[in-house]
């Protein structure tokens, strides 16, 4: 075996242990840290930033189930304020309509809920516009809505107008107390946001997935033949 063959391999087993010590770090903390998690039955969790750091629904408009589950905290959690973010576009003009488990979602407030503890996400923003908390789950208990196994589910229908933009966007959060009195809310990577689907963003993200693979795979096949 040569020096290079030795080099090749001993960089490939360090970047295995970093990757599986950054996995299991995450669920790790997932599982300790208080968190209520959202995660919509037709999202792709994308873990980016801002808008994009949690799970994505990409359509103009549908109707969606979303999961909601909490970890790290004492159940039961009480009066879970399910909480709508829009964007600038989404709340003059882009949304045409909004409901949750059938009942209107109208209008937004300027700004960040001032309970909400977590900064950053869409709340620093430059389009983000205000929210909407006027939707309550009364409780989630331990057997209802224990992550990951367990969740309580609403359904949410929303409808974009013809004209509305990639610019209209909305996030899912949730706030509530636990047994103890404490906040749980959701971290931005556990939201659900829904996106008017940029075609050419998305097959360029494709594309370069594709082909770091493809070089993966060739480099791989290579180092295996050498």
């Amino acid at each position: 075996m040569t020096i290079k063959n030795i080099l090749t391999r001993t960089a490939s087993l360090i970047i295995t242990i970093l990757l599986m010590s950054m996995v299991i770090s995450s669920a790790f903390a997932q599982e300790n840290d208080p968190a209520i998690f959202i995660i919509g039955e037709e999202s792709t969790y994308i873990g980016g930033s801002g808008w994009y750091a949690g799970y994505v629904i990409y359509g103009q408009s549908g109707t969606y189930k979303l999961n909601i589950s909490a970890t790290g905290c004492q159940f039961p959690i009480e009066n879970v304020t399910v909480i709508v973010l829009a964007s600038n576009e989404t709340a003059n003009g882009g949304l045409k309509s909004l409901s949750i488990n059938g009942t209107s979602i109208i209008g937004f407030q300027t700004g960040k809920p001032q309970y909400y503890v977590a900064n950053g996400g869409p709340f620093q923003e430059p389009d983000y516009y205000g929210y909407n908390d006027t939707y309550v789950i009364p409780q989630l208990t331990y057997n209802d809505a224990h992550h990951p196994d367990h969740w309580v589910q609403i359904t949410v229908t929303v409808e974009f107008k013809p004209t509305a933009t990639t610019n209209s966007k909305i996030m899912v959060l949730c706030y509530g107390t636990d047994a103890e009195g404490k906040p749980a809310e959701t971290p931005f990577s556990g939201g659900t946001m829904f996106a008017i689907p940029d075609l050419a963003s998305t097959l360029m993200g494709l594309t370069a997935f594709g082909g770091a693979y493809g070089l993966y795979y060739l480099r791989k096949r290579k180092i295996m033949k050498t």
